[in-house]
């Protein structure tokens, strides 16, 4: 009787046991669904009317609006806006001369909204977008100037002919908005350019002769290059490409020759 009681024993507590193990497995959580989880970029200071651009996760959407007052809800349009899975992602976005960088930790099904317009930025110059080497084709065309009386001119220094061959570019900034140029070529002298002021407008950075456009790394130059100065008593013609001018010293005339350069390539 004793030994039964035993084993009625045993199987009652082996039975509860298992009970208790049911228990534990039926309070398991059941796991939450990655559905709703996004990143909105927005501004709370005024953007320009072609806003800003916005990459994240291999998407770029823009920013059109912004925000005086409160922050936008979580897919308002105007917004750039990042349907994802919780995780952290790298973004970029840029506006004109600014850009912004960094990563974004966002939870699941949370709405991590990202103000740009407190965000720190960092601001590139005209003279940062341009500055590097180039390559592409050059043409050179080296001045003449003919001296002495109308009736006898005299050649000098250089005949005209045209130099043609591959260049070379490299731009170095001086400031935000001076950079200067130096081409070089086996087909022709090195030419340098100093102090040379540029301006932007849009996509496109301008000089005097040439421009650079920032989307398509294209530059393109056609202008003149300042030669050495001549003097002479009598002036007679002057046979030249490009004439830079000249000036009255008393009795005598200084003429100055200017050969022109053309160059068109992509930046490196």
């Amino acid at each position: 009787m004793k030994k039964l009681s035993t084993v009625i024993l045993l199987i009652l507590v082996v039975f509860a046991l298992s009970q208790c193990k049911k228990s534990d497995n039926d309070s398991t959580p059941t796991p939450v669904a990655d559905t709703d989880t996004h990143i909105i970029f927005w501004s709370s200071v005024f953007i320009p009317a072609s806003g800003i651009t916005v990459t994240c996760n291999g998407e770029t959407k823009n920013i059109s609006i912004y925000y005086f007052s409160g922050s936008p809800a979580c897919g308002e349009t105007g917004n750039a806006t990042f349907n994802l899975k919780a995780g952290t992602y790298p973004y970029t976005a840029s506006q004109g001369s600014q850009s912004w960088s960094g990563s974004i930790t966002v939870g699941i099904n949370e709405c991590k909204k990202v103000d740009l317009g407190t965000t720190t930025s960092t601001t590139t110059s005209n003279a940062d977008l341009m500055q590097g080497n180039y390559s592409g084709n050059g043409q050179y065309l080296p001045g003449q100037i003919n001296l002495g009386t109308n009736s006898a001119c005299t050649t000098f220094p250089y005949s005209s002919y045209l130099q043609i061959g591959a260049t070379t570019l490299n731009i170095n900034k001086i400031a935000d908005d001076t950079i200067t140029l130096q081409y070089s070529s086996s087909a022709f002298p090195s030419i340098f350019y100093t102090n040379t002021p540029i301006t932007k407008n849009g996509n496109v950075i301008s000089f005097y002769g040439g421009t650079y456009n920032v989307s398509t790394k294209y530059f393109s130059f056609s202008g003149g290059t300042p030669n050495t100065i001549y003097m002479t008593t009598s002036a007679c013609l002057i046979q030249l490409p490009y004439v830079y001018g000249y000036n009255p010293l008393g009795t005598l005339y200084t003429y100055q020759t200017i050969d022109h350069l053309e160059f068109s390539g992509t930046k490196n």
